[in-house]
């Protein structure tokens, strides 16, 4: 299960939440990544502005995420206005769930940045920039 939400309080509790399930089959090697395995993961919610990620409504994400299915070895490409907007790979659910920045496992502030799934389980992405709504 991954989760993607903005550190921006206020987009939190409106619901600027996705949940994604990372599985892995033993019997599958992990293989590099294809054209075919990159999944936009911003871009239901990409923004050719500066404002960065935006809030539809509050299941947008979740439903966006029901239609996929991610397994180890996928990528999540993340492409938003790098002036204004990063991505966190943060630890945990109490990360998440606050919105907390301050002890993040990776950073990414290209604007464009691959992000490979190769664990299993839950994997957590915020950005730190607070006050864009």
């Amino acid at each position: 299960m991954g989760n993607f939400i903005t550190s921006n309080q206020a987009q939190c509790i409106l619901g600027q939440k996705l949940e994604v399930l990372v599985v892995h089959d033993p019997s599958r090697p992990v293989p590099p990544p294809t054209s075919s395995k990159i999944l936009p993961a911003e871009r239901p919610t990409r923004s050719e502005t500066s404002e960065g990620w935006k809030v539809y409504d509050s299941d947008f994400y979740n439903k966006w995420s029901e239609e996929k299915q991610f397994h180890v070895g996928d990528s999540l490409l993340f492409e938003y206005a790098n002036e204004v907007n990063d991505v966190y790979e943060i630890n945990g659910d109490l990360e998440f769930m606050t919105c907390d920045p301050t002890s993040p496992v990776a950073v990414h502030k290209t604007g464009h940045d691959l992000v490979r799934l190769t664990e299993p389980g839950v994997h957590y992405f915020i950005t730190s920039n607070f006050g864009f709504l």
